[in-house]
Protein backbone atom coordinates (compact mmCIF):
# COMPACT_ATOMS: atom_id res chain seq x y z
CA UNK A 1 0.00 0.00 0.00
CA UNK A 2 1.15 3.56 -0.58
CA UNK A 3 2.05 5.53 2.53
CA UNK A 4 -0.85 7.92 1.86
CA UNK A 5 -3.40 5.10 1.67
CA UNK A 6 -1.88 3.37 4.72
CA UNK A 7 -2.16 6.59 6.73
CA UNK A 8 -5.80 6.95 5.67
CA UNK A 9 -6.58 3.38 6.77
CA UNK A 10 -4.89 3.94 10.12
CA UNK A 11 -6.99 7.06 10.71
CA UNK A 12 -10.16 5.15 9.81
CA UNK A 13 -9.32 2.30 12.20
CA UNK A 14 -8.51 4.74 14.98
CA UNK A 15 -11.78 6.61 14.49
CA UNK A 16 -13.65 3.30 14.69
CA UNK A 17 -11.64 2.27 17.78
CA UNK A 18 -10.32 -0.75 15.90
CA UNK A 19 -6.62 -0.42 16.69
CA UNK A 20 -5.20 -3.72 17.97
CA UNK A 21 -2.03 -4.23 20.02
CA UNK A 22 -1.47 -7.75 18.68
CA UNK A 23 -2.18 -9.71 15.51
CA UNK A 24 -4.13 -12.21 17.61
CA UNK A 25 -6.54 -9.51 18.76
CA UNK A 26 -7.08 -8.40 15.19
CA UNK A 27 -7.84 -11.91 14.00
CA UNK A 28 -10.10 -12.63 16.97
CA UNK A 29 -12.09 -9.53 16.08
CA UNK A 30 -12.32 -10.52 12.45
CA UNK A 31 -13.49 -14.00 13.44
CA UNK A 32 -16.43 -12.41 15.23
CA UNK A 33 -17.59 -11.25 11.81
CA UNK A 34 -18.34 -14.87 10.83
CA UNK A 35 -22.09 -14.61 11.62
CA UNK A 36 -22.28 -11.54 9.41
CA UNK A 37 -20.72 -13.51 6.59
CA UNK A 38 -23.34 -16.22 7.03
CA UNK A 39 -26.11 -13.62 6.92
CA UNK A 40 -24.55 -12.19 3.78
CA UNK A 41 -24.59 -15.66 2.21
CA UNK A 42 -28.31 -16.02 2.98
CA UNK A 43 -28.98 -12.54 1.56
CA UNK A 44 -27.12 -13.44 -1.63
CA UNK A 45 -29.28 -16.55 -2.07
CA UNK A 46 -32.48 -14.54 -1.65
CA UNK A 47 -31.31 -11.80 -4.00
CA UNK A 48 -30.39 -14.38 -6.64
CA UNK A 49 -33.91 -15.82 -6.50
CA UNK A 50 -35.44 -12.36 -7.02
CA UNK A 51 -32.97 -11.62 -9.80
CA UNK A 52 -33.68 -14.88 -11.62
CA UNK A 53 -37.43 -14.20 -11.62
CA UNK A 54 -36.92 -10.65 -12.92
CA UNK A 55 -34.33 -11.69 -15.49
CA UNK A 56 -36.92 -13.92 -17.21
CA UNK A 57 -38.47 -10.77 -18.67
CA UNK A 58 -36.87 -10.28 -22.07
CA UNK A 59 -36.94 -7.12 -24.16
CA UNK A 60 -38.75 -9.02 -26.91
CA UNK A 61 -41.50 -10.10 -24.53
CA UNK A 62 -42.00 -6.57 -23.26
CA UNK A 63 -42.16 -5.22 -26.83
CA UNK A 64 -44.75 -7.87 -27.70
CA UNK A 65 -46.89 -6.79 -24.75
CA UNK A 66 -46.85 -3.20 -25.98
CA UNK A 67 -47.68 -4.35 -29.52
CA UNK A 68 -50.62 -6.36 -28.19
CA UNK A 69 -51.86 -3.33 -26.27
CA UNK A 70 -51.58 -1.21 -29.41
CA UNK A 71 -52.93 -3.54 -32.09
CA UNK A 72 -54.00 -6.86 -30.59
CA UNK A 73 -52.31 -10.17 -29.81
CA UNK A 74 -49.87 -11.35 -32.47
CA UNK A 75 -50.05 -8.11 -34.50
CA UNK A 76 -46.69 -6.38 -34.82
CA UNK A 77 -47.69 -3.08 -36.43
CA UNK A 78 -50.49 -1.20 -38.17
CA UNK A 79 -49.62 -2.67 -41.57
CA UNK A 80 -50.86 -6.05 -40.29
CA UNK A 81 -54.28 -4.73 -39.26
CA UNK A 82 -57.29 -6.28 -40.98
CA UNK A 83 -61.00 -5.96 -40.38
CA UNK A 84 -61.01 -9.53 -39.07
CA UNK A 85 -58.23 -9.06 -36.51
CA UNK A 86 -59.62 -5.70 -35.40
CA UNK A 87 -62.90 -7.49 -34.67
CA UNK A 88 -61.19 -10.35 -32.84
CA UNK A 89 -59.02 -7.98 -30.79
CA UNK A 90 -61.94 -5.72 -29.88
CA UNK A 91 -64.79 -7.87 -28.66
CA UNK A 92 -66.01 -9.04 -32.08
CA UNK A 93 -67.53 -5.62 -32.73
CA UNK A 94 -69.57 -5.45 -35.95
CA UNK A 95 -70.61 -1.78 -36.01
CA UNK A 96 -68.97 1.46 -35.01
CA UNK A 97 -71.50 1.92 -32.20
CA UNK A 98 -70.77 -1.63 -31.12
CA UNK A 99 -67.01 -0.95 -31.08
CA UNK A 100 -67.03 2.47 -29.47
CA UNK A 101 -70.26 2.05 -27.43
CA UNK A 102 -73.30 4.19 -26.82
CA UNK A 103 -75.57 4.91 -23.86
CA UNK A 104 -77.29 1.51 -24.14
CA UNK A 105 -74.33 -0.82 -24.59
CA UNK A 106 -70.91 -1.73 -23.30
CA UNK A 107 -67.92 -0.62 -25.34
CA UNK A 108 -65.82 -3.31 -27.01
CA UNK A 109 -62.74 -1.24 -27.90
CA UNK A 110 -59.74 -2.83 -26.20
CA UNK A 111 -56.71 -1.78 -28.25
CA UNK A 112 -55.12 1.63 -28.63
CA UNK A 113 -55.70 1.35 -32.40
CA UNK A 114 -59.45 1.01 -31.81
CA UNK A 115 -59.39 4.05 -29.53
CA UNK A 116 -57.67 6.08 -32.25
CA UNK A 117 -60.37 5.08 -34.74
CA UNK A 118 -63.26 5.79 -32.35
CA UNK A 119 -61.93 9.18 -31.28
CA UNK A 120 -60.60 10.49 -34.59
CA UNK A 121 -62.26 8.95 -37.66
CA UNK A 122 -65.21 10.67 -39.35
CA UNK A 123 -68.46 9.10 -40.65
CA UNK A 124 -70.39 9.37 -43.91
CA UNK A 125 -73.39 11.15 -42.37
CA UNK A 126 -71.17 14.04 -41.28
CA UNK A 127 -69.88 15.94 -44.35
CA UNK A 128 -69.19 12.60 -46.05
CA UNK A 129 -66.58 11.81 -43.40
CA UNK A 130 -64.35 14.77 -44.24
CA UNK A 131 -64.36 16.30 -40.74
CA UNK A 132 -60.82 16.53 -39.33
CA UNK A 133 -61.28 15.55 -35.71
CA UNK A 134 -57.65 14.89 -34.78
CA UNK A 135 -55.27 15.92 -37.57
CA UNK A 136 -55.55 18.45 -40.37
CA UNK A 137 -54.38 16.04 -43.05
CA UNK A 138 -56.30 12.93 -41.96
CA UNK A 139 -58.05 11.12 -44.80
CA UNK A 140 -61.78 11.14 -45.47
CA UNK A 141 -63.72 8.21 -43.95
CA UNK A 142 -66.90 8.08 -46.01
CA UNK A 143 -68.38 5.00 -44.33
CA UNK A 144 -71.49 4.58 -42.20
CA UNK A 145 -71.32 3.87 -38.48
CA UNK A 146 -73.80 1.03 -38.95
CA UNK A 147 -70.81 -1.17 -39.80
CA UNK A 148 -67.03 -1.02 -39.50
CA UNK A 149 -66.27 -0.90 -43.20
CA UNK A 150 -63.24 1.32 -43.74
CA UNK A 151 -61.94 0.84 -40.18
CA UNK A 152 -58.62 -0.53 -41.44
CA UNK A 153 -57.80 2.27 -43.88
CA UNK A 154 -58.97 4.96 -41.46
CA UNK A 155 -56.93 3.54 -38.57
CA UNK A 156 -53.78 3.08 -40.65
CA UNK A 157 -54.07 6.63 -41.97
CA UNK A 158 -54.51 8.08 -38.49
CA UNK A 159 -51.55 6.13 -37.11
CA UNK A 160 -49.42 7.38 -40.00
CA UNK A 161 -49.96 10.93 -38.67
CA UNK A 162 -48.29 10.04 -35.37
CA UNK A 163 -44.62 10.95 -34.78
CA UNK A 164 -42.10 8.31 -35.85
CA UNK A 165 -40.81 5.85 -33.27
CA UNK A 166 -37.72 6.78 -31.28
CA UNK A 167 -34.53 4.70 -31.41
CA UNK A 168 -33.85 5.44 -27.75
CA UNK A 169 -34.76 2.92 -25.07
CA UNK A 170 -38.04 3.78 -23.44
CA UNK A 171 -38.10 3.93 -19.65
CA UNK A 172 -40.72 2.86 -17.14
CA UNK A 173 -41.16 6.50 -16.12
CA UNK A 174 -41.95 7.51 -19.71
CA UNK A 175 -44.53 4.73 -20.06
CA UNK A 176 -46.22 5.67 -16.79
CA UNK A 177 -46.28 9.33 -17.85
CA UNK A 178 -47.92 8.45 -21.18
CA UNK A 179 -50.52 6.28 -19.46
CA UNK A 180 -51.28 9.03 -16.94
CA UNK A 181 -51.60 11.65 -19.68
CA UNK A 182 -54.02 9.46 -21.61
CA UNK A 183 -56.06 8.62 -18.52
CA UNK A 184 -56.24 12.33 -17.67
CA UNK A 185 -58.13 12.96 -20.93
CA UNK A 186 -61.19 11.06 -19.72
CA UNK A 187 -64.28 13.27 -19.36
CA UNK A 188 -67.62 12.77 -17.62
CA UNK A 189 -71.19 13.64 -18.58
CA UNK A 190 -74.66 12.26 -17.76
CA UNK A 191 -73.43 9.27 -15.72
CA UNK A 192 -70.83 8.43 -18.34
CA UNK A 193 -67.09 8.58 -18.84
CA UNK A 194 -65.66 9.04 -22.29
CA UNK A 195 -62.62 9.85 -24.41
CA UNK A 196 -63.19 12.19 -27.33
CA UNK A 197 -66.31 14.24 -28.10
CA UNK A 198 -69.75 13.43 -26.63
CA UNK A 199 -72.79 15.35 -27.93
CA UNK A 200 -75.70 12.95 -27.50
CA UNK A 201 -76.62 9.28 -27.32
CA UNK A 202 -74.18 7.26 -29.41
CA UNK A 203 -70.66 7.11 -30.87
CA UNK A 204 -71.57 6.96 -34.54
CA UNK A 205 -68.67 9.15 -35.66
CA UNK A 206 -70.76 12.19 -36.56
CA UNK A 207 -70.30 15.47 -34.70
CA UNK A 208 -74.06 15.71 -34.04
CA UNK A 209 -73.75 12.61 -31.88
CA UNK A 210 -70.19 11.94 -30.80
CA UNK A 211 -66.76 10.74 -31.81
CA UNK A 212 -65.50 8.89 -28.78
CA UNK A 213 -65.04 5.76 -26.70
CA UNK A 214 -67.88 5.73 -24.20
CA UNK A 215 -68.30 4.06 -20.80
CA UNK A 216 -71.44 4.00 -18.73
CA UNK A 217 -70.60 4.78 -15.10
CA UNK A 218 -73.91 3.99 -13.41
CA UNK A 219 -72.58 1.00 -11.45
CA UNK A 220 -69.27 0.34 -9.71
CA UNK A 221 -68.47 -2.27 -12.37
CA UNK A 222 -68.98 0.38 -15.07
CA UNK A 223 -66.68 2.78 -13.24
CA UNK A 224 -64.03 0.09 -12.90
CA UNK A 225 -64.13 -0.59 -16.66
CA UNK A 226 -63.51 3.11 -17.33
CA UNK A 227 -60.51 3.09 -14.99
CA UNK A 228 -59.02 -0.22 -16.11
CA UNK A 229 -58.81 0.18 -19.88
CA UNK A 230 -56.95 -2.89 -21.21
CA UNK A 231 -54.46 -0.99 -23.36
CA UNK A 232 -53.51 1.33 -20.51
CA UNK A 233 -53.34 -1.55 -18.05
CA UNK A 234 -50.88 -3.31 -20.36
CA UNK A 235 -48.71 -0.20 -20.60
CA UNK A 236 -48.62 0.09 -16.81
CA UNK A 237 -47.73 -3.60 -16.49
CA UNK A 238 -44.85 -3.22 -18.94
CA UNK A 239 -43.64 -0.19 -16.96
CA UNK A 240 -43.66 -2.29 -13.79
CA UNK A 241 -41.74 -5.08 -15.51
CA UNK A 242 -39.17 -2.59 -16.78
CA UNK A 243 -38.70 -1.45 -13.19
CA UNK A 244 -38.18 -5.09 -12.22
CA UNK A 245 -35.55 -5.45 -14.94
CA UNK A 246 -33.71 -2.39 -13.70
CA UNK A 247 -33.94 -3.72 -10.15
CA UNK A 248 -32.52 -7.06 -11.31
CA UNK A 249 -29.46 -5.30 -12.73
CA UNK A 250 -28.92 -3.46 -9.46
CA UNK A 251 -29.41 -6.71 -7.54
CA UNK A 252 -26.65 -8.25 -9.65
CA UNK A 253 -24.29 -5.50 -8.57
CA UNK A 254 -25.24 -6.00 -4.92
CA UNK A 255 -24.78 -9.76 -5.19
CA UNK A 256 -21.23 -9.29 -6.44
CA UNK A 257 -20.48 -6.81 -3.65
CA UNK A 258 -21.94 -8.96 -0.87
CA UNK A 259 -20.28 -12.07 -2.28
CA UNK A 260 -16.91 -10.34 -2.10
CA UNK A 261 -17.52 -9.29 1.51
CA UNK A 262 -18.76 -12.77 2.35
CA UNK A 263 -15.66 -14.36 0.87
CA UNK A 264 -13.35 -12.10 2.81
CA UNK A 265 -15.17 -12.83 6.07
CA UNK A 266 -15.20 -16.59 5.54
CA UNK A 267 -11.42 -16.48 5.04
CA UNK A 268 -10.89 -15.03 8.51
CA UNK A 269 -11.46 -18.27 10.43
CA UNK A 270 -8.71 -20.27 8.65
CA UNK A 271 -6.32 -17.36 9.13
CA UNK A 272 -7.03 -17.36 12.86
CA UNK A 273 -6.52 -21.13 13.08
CA UNK A 274 -3.13 -20.92 11.37
CA UNK A 275 -2.10 -18.02 13.59
CA UNK A 276 -3.03 -19.88 16.80
CA UNK A 277 -1.27 -23.02 15.58
CA UNK A 278 2.07 -21.34 14.88
CA UNK A 279 1.97 -19.45 18.17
Amino acid sequence: LSSKRRTHQQKTLKAAQLEFSTESQRLQYLASLQPLAEQAAAAVDELQTVQENSAKLTTTELKNELKSASFGAGIDNESQLTEANIKSSDGEATTRKNLCSDTDALEKAQTIAAFIYCICAGESADASGTVKYCENSQAQNNHAGTGITGVVDATKDLISKCPGSSQEKITSAELLTLAAQFQAKIKTKDQAAYFGDFTTTDCCGASASGVRVYYKTVSKADQKAAREIPGLQSIRQVATKLQQQQAAKRIGELIRLISAIKGQSFNVKPQLGVHNHIR
